[in-house]
């Protein structure tokens, strides 16, 4: 919303300045009309608003604490536009690939079911992989996904959490989970939707009733599967299916500052990795 507006308002001020060049000319007066001269003015500064947000940095919030504890609620991102691609300004039609998205990633996407919403999880399967889901523990093409002991055990709220060093691409990353050493109960039913690539878990003879905390699928070309680091608390490629590449908007890389009182101050400007 905030792109279209900032488009429609710069093409209306375009449409100004190219009038009075062309027909009342005030550009050569000293004193001028004050929406002329205010066109002048703002035009250059929106303009270059625009191709920042549109091919270099967005900002984004964030609602959620889904991907707590490296991201949490009131956190403002920036979302590197250039990451995976550039796009047609304003819509998924990818121009040029710049890279692939990575596992391990913390990337920008668009909702697969409401493009109008926009999510920030961790890319944690990629084109080719053989993922299975099974128990709380994830296994990616045979290859159990190693986690270290607890490091930490609290209280949060009337929730006793605890959190544990999660490795992906020889980089690693804290992940939130609960300490009731039950199955994840927040997305149990493992029922993917039908996205563009028409690849209906249904029609693989999958049953969710059949499968309470059990995920295998192979990943097609061109699509993601997407997980918060909060575990039980996200909605992610376990309930609603998987990323395809044109939804990403980009990459997050900074935490430009945030609303909440309880993050620290290093947090302040901190590059995500």
């Amino acid at each position: 919303l905030i792109n279209f507006i900032s488009l429609i308002s710069t093409f209306m001020l375009l449409i100004v300045v190219v009038i009075d060049r062309v027909y009342w000319k005030q550009y050569l007066d000293d004193e001028q009309d004050l929406l002329i001269k205010i066109s002048y003015d703002i035009l250059p500064v929106l303009f270059i608003i625009m191709v920042v947000r549109t091919y270099i940095y967005e900002p984004f919030s964030i609602p959620s604490e889904s991907m707590y504890p490296q991201l949490t609620k009131g956190d403002f991102i920036l979302v590197s536009k250039t990451s995976y691609n550039i796009k047609f300004p304003f819509t998924n039609m990818g121009l040029i690939d710049t890279n692939k998205p990575q596992r391990s990633d913390v990337a920008v996407f668009q909702y697969p079911l409401d493009v109008n919403t926009y999510f920030v999880k961790r890319i944690v399967g990629v084109p080719g992989d053989k993922l299975v889901w099974k128990d709380n523990d994830m296994y990616i093409n045979n290859q159990k996904v190693q986690r270290n002991k607890t490091i930490k055990t609290q209280m949060d709220g009337d929730v006793n959490a605890y959190y544990q060093w999660e490795y992906l691409n020889d980089q690693k990353h804290l992940i939130r989970k609960m300490a009731n050493n039950e199955p994840e109960q927040f997305n149990t039913n493992y029922y993917f939707v039908k996205l563009r690539s028409e690849a209906l878990l249904g029609s693989r003879g999958y049953n969710p009733d059949e499968h309470k905390n059990y995920l295998e699928m192979n990943i097609p070309s061109d699509y993601y599967f997407v997980m918060g680091d909060n575990r039980e608390q996200s909605s992610d490629s376990r309930s609603w299916g998987l990323v395809h590449k044109n939804y990403f908007v980009g990459k997050v890389k900074y935490i430009a500052f945030s609303l909440n009182p309880d993050v620290p101050a290093w947090k302040f400007w901190s590059k995500l990795t």
